[in-house]
């Protein structure tokens, strides 16, 4: 894949299946789950290295996890997080 468009729908679809899975495996506490970033890493590693073409150890996926979700938090709370944090990645990952 290519354009960086279409790697930015593959990943924001991506983060959407990730979050609509977590929160149906974690139902009973309605979503809620502190190592959620873990979780997230673990669901979606695999898919995240072949549409980026990287190596990623889970732990960084783990980590960068939790940043672009506190930078989203603080420069853009209003924004779809599935949107922003394919863009992160894109910007991140795409030109290595």
């Amino acid at each position: 894949m290519t354009d960086r468009q279409d790697l930015i729908d593959a990943l924001e679809t991506l983060f959407d299946e990730t979050g609509k899975a977590h929160h149906q495996a974690f139902v009973a506490t309605d979503g809620e789950d502190p190592a959620w970033t873990e979780w997230y890493a673990h669901y979606a590693h695999d898919r995240i290295e072949a549409l980026l073409d990287v190596e990623i150890p889970e732990s960084e996926l783990t980590r960068l996890f939790e940043d672009v979700e506190k930078r989203r938090e603080r420069e853009a709370p209003a924004s779809e997080w599935p949107r922003y944090w394919a863009e992160f990645f894109v910007d991140r990952f795409a030109d290595e």
